[in-house]
């Protein structure tokens, strides 16, 4: 059989010593509601900055599509550059032309059958004006030969000047030379017509 001496061979069961386990106890208590605490508020920071990471994706998101209308925004401010300046250039050379169709058409369309045109010229005269700048003048050079004469002459020139739009487009319309000329082994009258256009 065994004998267990609980009294330590004294005798007396040893003192208590209260303090001592109150601090003990105190500072078990302490250190495990620390660990608690400090469980407690390392789960809230992790779910802080799971919450942070989300809004800081949607925000780098967001700058992305931003980045993205930016680059659009520039590429159309480039493009919006491009148009304006081909628009000057083309409002420079717009008054250097002049649309012939309607007058070449009415010309067509006032010819009588005794007259034959043998020339057609277009001219752009640059006529420097105010401010140093080019000013541009058109005129139109038909040369016709008329078989009767210069009645005939007389009456297409005429015709030119009623003609539409030749008559709200020219400034004037004059025979400015006549000459006898040989065309095809015939000895005819040619006339040199001059259409001035309004500028």
């Amino acid at each position: 059989m065994f004998t267990i001496d609980l009294l330590g061979g004294a005798g007396r069961p040893p003192r208590s010593r209260p303090i001592v386990i109150a601090i003990i106890t105190f500072v078990f208590i302490a250190f495990a509601a620390g660990t608690v605490l400090a469980a407690i508020q390392y789960l809230s920071l992790r779910s802080q900055i799971a919450a942070h990471r989300i809004i800081l994706e949607n925000h780098n998101q967001e700058i992305a599509q931003f980045s993205d209308i930016e680059s659009m925004l520039t590429e159309v401010e480039q493009r919006r550059k491009n148009l304006t300046s081909k628009l000057q250039e083309v409002a420079k050379i717009l008054p250097m032309h002049t649309q012939w169709s309607p007058v070449l058409a009415s010309l067509i369309d006032s010819v009588p059958e005794a007259v034959n045109i043998t020339e057609l010229l277009a001219k752009r005269e640059g006529i420097r004006g105010k401010n140093n700048e080019i000013d541009y003048k058109y005129s139109l050079m038909i040369g016709v030969v008329a078989h009767p004469g210069p009645s005939v002459v007389e009456q297409f020139v005429q015709s030119l000047r009623t003609a539409l739009p030749l008559e709200s487009e020219t400034e004037s319309i004059r025979i400015v030379s006549q000459r006898q000329k040989r065309v095809k082994g015939w000895n005819v009258q040619y006339y040199a017509i001059e259409c001035r256009l309004k500028p």
